[in-house]
């Protein structure tokens, strides 16, 4: 590779990167190349996994913003069943817990106590 064959600048004028050296800079521009062998996904599968009281059903939508995922509201209604409503949230959302149902819950928890 003549690229590896050039000179470096070093502590001293002429200085040639020994071979064990060259191969470390060869590693690293592949690994530049093609990323880490075993990252994890850039995005990744939040299928079947539940979020407070969400239910991640499948992706609704995968741009450059960020994925948004169709959910399934699981919180418990008074009558004993399950909302079962549908709802899209971001996954920003879904982590950092802003979005934890489809609204019902503060429906079921009635009006706030004015301050």
């Amino acid at each position: 590779m003549p690229w590896l064959e050039r000179q470096v600048p070093g502590p001293t004028p002429g200085y040639v990167m020994p071979p064990s050296a060259q191969r470390h800079v060869v590693e690293a521009y592949h690994r530049d190349l093609v990323g880490p062998v075993n990252a994890p996904p850039a995005h990744p599968d939040l299928v079947d996994e539940i979020f407070c009281h969400l239910k991640v059903l499948r992706i609704n939508r995968d741009h450059h913003r960020g994925r948004t995922w169709e959910c399934e509201c699981q919180v418990l209604q008074p009558d004993g069943s399950i909302c079962g409503k549908l709802v899209t949230a971001a996954t920003s959302s879904l982590y950092n817990g802003l979005q934890k149902s489809c609204g019902c819950i503060a429906r079921l928890r009635g009006p706030r106590r004015p301050r």
